[in-house]
């Protein structure tokens, strides 16, 4: 839901997906009474969106799931080069953390093996935790 909110305005399609992902998420917890009115404000979010008939990136698996990974690796890419050149700082660990986030988004969709993108999870929250604790 953070990740949805700060990218509202700034990337509509990512903030769908990552309200999709909470939406899955909440219906395959299975939650009791209490978590209902949450995940039913999601999912009303989710139908209200119109997104789904003017991009390709929400109406198409395939579409969207590039979307999702082409996103999450500018943001790695974008720290690793920070990190590279010597200037972590406490925004580069975030952008790490986010980028994992963003290529856990990958799981809404059917993918047969996940592994790659699991690996890639692993390194990004290391290397967030890694640089956090260098600072």
């Amino acid at each position: 839901i953070q990740r949805a909110i700060e990218l509202k305005k700034k990337d509509p399609i990512m903030c769908y997906w990552c309200l999709y992902f909470t939406a899955k998420q909440g219906v395959a917890a299975k939650g009791g009474k209490e978590t209902r009115p949450f995940l039913f404000a999601v999912l009303e979010l989710l139908e209200k969106s119109t997104l789904a008939s003017i991009s390709d990136a929400v109406a198409s698996d395939d579409a969207g799931s590039a979307y999702i990974e082409s996103f999450a690796l500018k943001l790695f890419n974008m720290a690793d080069n920070e990190d590279r050149k010597s200037r972590a700082t406490k925004s580069t660990a975030k952008k790490f953390l986010a980028a994992a986030n963003f290529l856990e988004l990958l799981s809404v969709f059917e993918v047969p093996d996940q592994t790659e993108n699991e690996a890639k999870i692993r390194y990004f929250k290391w290397k967030a935790a890694d640089i956090a604790k260098s600072i």
